[in-house]
């Protein structure tokens, strides 16, 4: 059995791929623009952009549809936001407070909350 990809079935998933690449990296750069200092972490794929803030945690995130991101990146800088505000960091630039959250054994904060 083999399998016949044809030029135009590569050139579109080239294209999907690039596109995915520089929206992470657009939301990458909204993130840093905001919140400069935190250690983001942006995946596209599937139709959704999942960001984490490994400088906080790598199980706790959010994600965002792709057909939901407005022009300005209103929406990513809001979650990013909301995702500091659950550590109970303030929104803006890393402070020290960040380095002073209780951990657990891999590292990741523990001070979130998860009521919503």
């Amino acid at each position: 059995m083999s399998l016949e990809v044809s030029s135009d079935n590569v050139d579109l998933l080239i294209k999907s791929r690039a596109s995915a690449e520089i929206l992470a990296k657009n939301v990458g750069e909204h993130l840093h623009r905001h919140y400069p200092g935190h250690l983001w972490a942006v995946n596209v794929g599937g139709g959704v952009v999942t960001v984490q803030n490994l400088s906080l945690s790598g199980k706790w995130g959010f994600r965002i549809f792709e057909n939901e991101i407005d022009p300005d990146y209103k929406c990513v800088m809001r979650a990013g936001g909301e995702l500091l505000e659950r550590f109970n960091l303030r929104r803006g630039a890393a402070r020290d407070e960040v380095s002073l959250l209780r951990r657990n054994l891999r590292g990741e904060a523990v001070d979130v909350d998860t009521s919503t």
